[in-house]
């Protein structure tokens, strides 16, 4: 999936995907919905995504 530049594997999708139990568009919707919140990494030759702010995860945990 191609997101503003940005790729999303179809793994990660599908991963997420298998966790929530949801369909795999839900999850595409919500990741570009979203995707002023993640931050990309490089680590070694894979590419890591997580949330920019840990108070959005906190607050992502109580909801």
């Amino acid at each position: 999936m191609l997101l503003k530049g940005v790729r999303f594997s179809s793994l990660i999708t599908a991963g997420i995907a298998q966790i929530i139990d949801t369909d795999e568009y839900e999850v595409e919707e919500v990741l570009e919905n979203w995707l002023e919140f993640l931050q990309q990494k490089r680590i070694a030759s894979e590419t890591h995504y997580s949330l920019y702010h840990s108070n959005l995860r906190d607050w992502l945990g109580r909801q």
